[in-house]
């Protein structure tokens, strides 16, 4: 759903050039080339409200972009996602992860 909101207006797009250098490949040949990736994956709760702010905050799909459209946005993703909520609450399960460079 954001992605059909997002597809709209294509100029925030970043492309690959083929110059392009991967974060680990540009880190090896740095001062920083001892690397590490950290993951953690946890469960949390998010409200629905949440959620909505989330899809606003990105830049593909900010308000001053979306312009009208940003409301309608918002009440379809309340509108999906309200009926699977319990007191407007949802569960989730988030990965993040970190590449670390440090002097080798």
């Amino acid at each position: 759903m954001v992605r059909r909101y997002a597809s709209a207006d294509t100029t925030h797009v970043r492309h690959v050039g083929p110059e392009w250098v991967r974060h680990e490949a540009f880190l090896l040949d740095s001062a920083f080339n001892v690397l590490e990736r950290v993951s953690v994956i946890e469960r949390r709760t998010v409200s629905v409200e949440q959620l909505v702010d989330r899809a606003l905050s990105r830049s593909s799909t900010a308000p001053d972009r979306l312009g009208e459209a940003a409301p309608r946005l918002a009440e379809e993703i309340e509108a999906v996602m309200l009926p699977l909520a319990t007191d407007g609450m949802l569960p989730e399960v988030v990965a993040t992860s970190a590449l670390l460079g440090r002097r080798g």
